[in-house]
Order: structure tokens, then C-alpha cells, then sequence
């Protein structure tokens, strides 16, 4: 009788243990796709603002629709970031670079969350005059540092 029931708490162990591992893992699969989404809807909302700066008049504090004389630190403090370039918030890191002889702005983006050395690399690009934002993200081994994001290249 005494080695049934041993047997069995060590089968219902099993069992636990590996529905903890299993949650685990999924949690943290959750909360890189979720950190994705999170960059994925900072950036849209930073370069919609930027296309709204790029249309305000210099006299109110935009750029009159001309991006010669751009800088992205200024840039990047007209839209709300204060100093900081690159921006640093909850979802992840975020730099700017402005591209003024073909008329358009990047931004990149690394999200906060990692999962098997996995981050959110995202890379978004807004073209002037018409306004067209192009924006992608997807989840890359061993992103460390904004150069090593190009998923806008043909």
C-alpha cells in the first residue's frame, strides 16, 4: 500500500512540474509578443507625430514641410522625448534618423522583453511629402543595438 501511494505522488509531481514549465513558457512567449505590440503601437504613434511636426509651420514650431535644416535630437524633442535620443520608455529603446535629401525619417526600435536571447526589433520609416508610413516588427536573435535592424530594405 505504502508503494502505491509514493508512486503516485511522484507521478502527480511529475505531472505539476511540467505544467509549471510548460505555463512558464508560454508566459514568456506572451510577453515578447505582447512588448512587440507595445513598440509596434509607440512607433506609429511617434511618427504620426512627427508627420504633424513636419507639416507645422516653422513659426509655430515645425518644420513648414521641409526637412533640410532637420536635426534628429531636435526632432526628437519637438515630438515629446525632452533630451533624451535615444528614447527610453517602458516598451523599449527608440532612435530617430532623418534622411533629408530623400525626404524621409526613420525610426527604430528595441523592445524591453527577451526569450531565448529573442528581442522585438522594430523599424519603421514615414516618406515626405505624401506622409506614407511603412512599418515593421518582428522578433530577432541577438539584437543589441539599433544597426543591427534593417527590415525596411528591399
Amino acid at each position: 500500500m505504502g508503494f502505491q501511494q509514493i508512486l503516485l505522488v511522484i507521478i502527480v509531481v511529475l505531472i505539476v512540474g511540467s505544467a509549471v514549465a510548460v505555463g512558464f513558457e508560454m508566459f514568456l512567449r506572451q510577453d515578447l509578443s505582447a512588448n512587440r505590440s507595445a513598440c509596434g503601437a509607440d512607433l506609429q504613434l511617434f511618427l504620426t507625430q512627427i508627420q504633424q511636426i513636419y507639416k507645422m509651420p516653422e513659426h509655430l514650431g515645425g518644420y513648414s514641410g521641409n526637412l533640410a535644416n532637420a536635426d534628429a535630437a531636435e526632432m526628437a524633442a519637438r515630438i515629446g522625448w525632452g533630451d533624451e535620443h535615444p528614447l527610453k520608455n517602458a516598451n523599449g529603446s527608440f532612435q530617430i534618423s532623418i534622411f533629408a535629401e530623400e525626404n524621409y525619417v526613420e525610426i527604430k526600435g528595441i523592445g524591453h522583453a527577451e526569450h531565448k536571447e529573442t528581442r522585438p526589433a522594430l523599424h519603421g520609416r514615414i516618406s515626405f511629402p505624401e506622409g506614407l508610413i511603412d512599418l515593421r516588427q518582428t522578433s530577432m536573435p541577438g539584437v543589441e543595438d539599433f544597426a543591427d535592424i534593417d527590415l525596411l530594405s528591399p
